[in-house]
């Protein structure tokens, strides 16, 4: 997760690691990021977002499940 493969952390705070491809532009962006970080990432196996498709793809099945909400 936030570990590089030698098994250091990487710096920085979460929002400098984080990378969205591009959803950030999206009106809903503050409410999929944070169920994202909540829900989403464990259940796409802990895993950040690695690819355009990969991140349109779970936006996608977010906007389906009728944009979920979590608590702040």
């Amino acid at each position: 997760m936030s570990k590089k493969p030698g098994g250091r952390f990487r710096g920085g705070g979460q929002s400098q690691r984080d990378r969205w491809f591009g959803l950030e532009a999206e009106d809903d962006f503050d409410a999929f990021r944070r169920w994202w970080h909540r829900v989403g990432k464990d259940e796409a196996g802990g895993r950040d977002l690695d690819s355009t498709e990969q991140a349109r793809a779970e936006y996608g099945a977010w906007v389906t499940s009728g944009r979920n909400r979590v608590r702040s």
